[in-house]
């Protein structure tokens, strides 16, 4: 198992990635697979597409990491996780409120939560951690023949700006190639999610460790990656989120089209694969990346 941790600059992330009508604060591992595979492309052309895309191992989505007292690693909290009854008995909406939590608190009694309650962690893994902050432009629509506004022209765009100690981080389960590994690397160069040609999405460095700490047990499965299950897998789904899919292709003229998958934290009872889908778009073909990366987790019905 690998982890690539990137470590943003003093910038804001829109991780609606090029869908700017969609609000997010997690860079999916469908966009994340997008972003590697175009610069793939940016460096070794089209050739070679179709044996790079077979041989991309498991991915998870980008999530955030904070490092002050202890490097602490967050993923989204998930169907059927348990909160401690002192929890609970403080603030029955605390599973509604919390976002986050800590790999190492799942499970454990000893958990505390931030003053916003929307991060969950162990006592001894900081203080009051606050990964990030939203931000939201109000931004004018231009009429590309007339270069005047356009009607109803004020649209939003929303935006994580990233704490001082919040790193980001995915895991890799599978071989890195050489390829891999360089088209990761370049994020550092063409930046990270949506906007970054007006200075968004800024990286600063960019590691690729071992990680053997990926503690994995229960009689159940979470996926903590956007899964595009196979039909015969539907009957392993126990609890579920639905995640709309949208964006555009990489010349950013045609829209994709838009499929449903299930979201991060979704609740299995058995391993499922997901596939990596393919259309066809204007003789281009596309690859939407839905290969479930999964960690067990103990849950009683």
């Amino acid at each position: 198992m690998k982890i690539v941790k990137i470590y943003p600059e003093m910038s804001k992330f829109h991780f609606g990635y090029l869908g700017l009508d969609i609000d997010d604060t997690i860079f999916h591992s469908d966009s994340l697979f997008s972003t590697i595979l175009i610069n793939f492309i940016r460096k070794k052309g089209e050739d070679g597409i179709e044996s790079f895309v077979e041989a991309f191992p498991k991915i998870s989505s980008l999530f955030y990491g904070f490092n002050a007292k202890k490097e602490v690693l967050f993923i989204p909290t998930f169907l059927g996780l348990k909160f401690p009854d002192k929890l609970l008995n403080e603030d029955r909406k605390i599973p509604k409120k919390v976002k986050f939590i800590s790999m190492k608190a799942i499970g454990r009694e000893d958990i505390r939560l931030n003053y916003k309650k929307d991060l969950a962690y162990l006592e001894d893994e900081g203080d009051d951690i606050n990964l990030f902050s939203d931000h939201i432009e109000e931004k004018v629509s231009i009429d590309r023949q007339t270069l005047t506004a356009a009607e109803d022209n004020l649209y939003n765009i929303s935006y994580v700006v990233p704490e001082k100690n919040t790193f980001f981080y995915f895991f890799v389960d599978g071989d890195l190639n050489e390829d891999l590994k360089k088209s990761i690397e370049m994020i550092k160069i063409f930046g990270l999610g949506g906007r970054v040609n007006t200075g968004s999405g800024k990286i600063k460095d960019i590691k690729i460790d071992e990680y053997n700490d990926f503690d994995s047990k229960g009689n159940y499965f979470i996926n903590l990656s956007v899964v595009f299950p196979k039909k015969e897998e539907l009957n392993n789904v126990i609890k579920y989120k639905l995640i709309e899919r949208k964006g555009w292709i990489y010349n950013d003229t045609k829209r994709k089209n838009n499929i449903l998958g299930f979201a991060e934290g979704s609740l299995f009872s058995d391993k499922i694969e997901g596939e990596i889908k393919k259309e066809i778009i204007d003789n281009k073909k596309i690859y939407r990346y839905g290969k479930a990366f999964l960690m067990q987790v103990n849950y009683d019905e």
